[in-house]
């Protein structure tokens, strides 16, 4: 979330910030809507298109490209489960 205030709190204690989530998830339970976290959107960007980390990073507005990648590899290893590798079976014909 942007601040614009030196990365202050935005909320003044734990109480507000727990009512807002409170509130916030009773709101996209009641209308169906979903919130994708930036990281899981650039791990989608950086799977399905041909973008490099450096424009991923500027379009999202992740700060430096190097730190962004770093950001990027722990969420992607936190949160992304290997596929098994499929395995071609020929049959001889």
């Amino acid at each position: 979330m942007s601040r614009a205030n030196g990365k202050g709190n935005i909320f003044k204690t734990d109480v507000d910030r727990h009512d807002f989530l409170k509130t916030l998830a009773e709101a996209c339970e009641k209308t169906g809507f979903m919130f994708i976290s930036e990281l899981a959107l650039a791990a989608r960007l950086r799977r399905e298109t041909t973008l490099t980390l450096p424009e991923i990073a500027a379009r999202l507005q992740m700060g430096s490209w190097k730190s962004f990648r770093a950001k990027l590899h722990r969420w992607r290893k936190a949160h992304e489960t290997l596929e098994p590798v499929a395995r071609l079976y020929y049959s001889k014909s």
